[in-house]
């Protein structure tokens, strides 16, 4: 089963599922369940959707609390709408010339916030078959008023579903971030993979990180990451952005009372600053 958000630049933006569309439907609300009459907020050319909030949700954090449910009508038709590029909203539809449908990640400066679709969770020992999300984005905003360190994509951990008892576990923390780090090691403006490889070292700040290509900025330079657990007969998650590929060992992950779930967004994980993030692609299979 997949989400799938694509930028054809011939119509909106994707959702796939593999639900059979009736072209007489009405859409769904952007927070109900899609049936086989139901349109998302985006529909493909292929005759597939499904509501996105079947299999994610939204939420927002910064001065004004969190948001956790968007309507379709507030995405497509109302306060979520196709927005200018810049515009105020943290969340929205836009359809840009040159580029399409899309969607937009923002967070205003001066705000420490994040802005995110937070997807179904699994069994962290899930590895047949293998769950993977793969996103397109532009990074765009002014470079000067953008925040140094964000990240664009994550594997967390689902603390609502979490079963463990071990109480050096990690609960509340990302097993593997995708972000954009201004500078580190002598590195400037790349992508970089950061995985925790032990999910009972919580607090240690145990990370590994490992640098991806450099981040493209503008709506003309697009960058891609993938992630997908269980490769190398379900041994480690391979990590693929902007061309530059790194597995990670996930053996100490592979338990049955973990659950885990992506995300995607815009996150400045405590950095102040800009953060404007539009998807063309996000596409969500195998859970």
């Amino acid at each position: 089963m997949s989400l799938f958000i694509h930028n054809h630049k011939l119509n909106a933006a994707l959702l796939v599922a593999g639900l059979s569309l009736v072209s007489t439907a009405t859409h769904a609300a952007w927070c109900e369940a899609a049936s086989s009459s139901s349109k998302s907020p985006y529909d493909n050319t292929s005759g597939y959707t499904k509501s996105v909030l079947s299999v994610a949700k939204h939420q927002y954090q910064g001065q004004g609390g969190k948001f956790d449910c968007l309507s379709k009508s507030e995405m497509t038709d109302g306060d979520h709408a196709d927005k200018a590029v810049g515009g105020s909203d943290y969340f929205y539809y836009h359809n840009e010339a040159g580029i399409g449908d899309t969607l937009y990640f923002k967070i205003n400066e001066n705000v420490i916030a994040r802005t995110e679709l937070r997807m179904d969770s699994w069994r962290a020992d899930t590895i047949n078959p293998r769950p993977k999300l793969y996103g397109t984005f532009n990074i765009r905003g002014s470079s000067s008023a953008r925040s140094h360190d964000f990240t664009v994509g994550q594997l967390h951990i689902d603390t609502n579903k979490n079963l463990t008892t071990d109480s050096s576990a990690i609960t509340s923390s990302p097993m593997l971030r995708i972000a954009y780090l201004k500078s580190r090691d002598g590195i400037s403006n790349h992508l970089w993979a950061i995985f925790r490889p032990d999910p009972n070292a919580n607090g240690s700040g145990a990370y590994q990180y490992e640098v991806l290509g450099p981040a493209l900025t503008g709506s003309s330079s697009p960058n891609t990451y993938t992630m997908d657990y269980g490769t190398n007969s379900g041994t480690t998650i391979k990590v693929v952005g902007n061309g530059v590929t790194h597995r990670f060992d996930i053996s100490k992950w592979k338990q049955s009372d973990i659950y885990v779930y992506h995300k995607a967004g815009c996150y400045t994980d405590g950095d102040i600053g800009d953060c404007q993030i539009q998807f063309t692609e996000l596409r969500k299979v195998n859970y």
